[in-house]
């Protein structure tokens, strides 16, 4: 006979209060200040493929009003079941009409314009899209870009692994759009780095 599905299921928060709160407050953070690399305790027990620090501020950030649409890498029985008993988060088949969006890495993210970019009137009912990154630093091989924008005193310089290398252009669309746009959470192997809509992203 088969297990009971809570049986089944791997764990989420250890203490799904604060640990929530933790994962919140980084994300807030992030996106508040562009290009800063907040730490973040990941869930290292999540189904893979899905990354520990995605699952982290997914957990966080997702309920029961905001619909999720994941890749196809992403998209299995195993993470299906476990994030929607987690969050309690209805999946949605179509981009852009998710609130939130899980994207396994720069070769799954596609065109930025399949995601919902809001409206002027309700520029929050868009898509906030966290994509899975390798690493952040200078060591790590990456794309560097310099940033500029609300949040940032100047300029912040980033290098990032795993990031399209053509993310500066895929960005720039979106400024025009402003309010519009779309909010972007990367989640690296132990930390998160938050673009907002409002980021100008150069590369260097």
């Amino acid at each position: 006979m088969p297990a009971p599905l809570a049986a089944t299921l791997r764990p989420g928060f250890a203490d799904p209060v604060f640990d929530a709160q933790a994962a919140f407050r980084a994300a807030m953070s992030a996106l508040a200040e562009p290009g800063t690399i907040r730490s973040l305790a990941g869930l290292d027990h999540a189904p893979a493929p899905l990354g520990s620090i995605a699952a982290a501020l997914i957990l966080a950030l997702a309920d029961y009003e905001t619909p999720l649409w994941r890749d196809a890498l992403l998209a299995t029985p195993e993470i299906d079941a476990w994030l929607r008993f987690h969050t309690g988060a209805p999946f949605s088949d179509a981009p852009d009409a998710a609130a939130f969006a899980l994207v396994s890495g720069a070769e799954a993210l596609g065109d930025l314009d399949r995601f919902s970019h809001g409206s002027d009137l309700a520029p929050e009912a868009s898509t906030t899209v966290i994509l899975t990154v390798a690493g952040f630093g200078a060591d790590t091989g990456g794309v560097a870009f310099r940033l500029a924008g609300p949040g940032i005193d100047g300029t912040r310089d980033v290098t990032i692994a795993g990031a399209p290398v053509d993310l500066a252009e895929r960005r720039a669309a979106d400024l025009a759009l402003y309010p519009r746009g779309l909010d972007l959470l990367l989640a690296g192997p132990n930390a998160v780095l938050g673009l907002p809509r409002t980021t100008r992203i150069e590369r260097i």
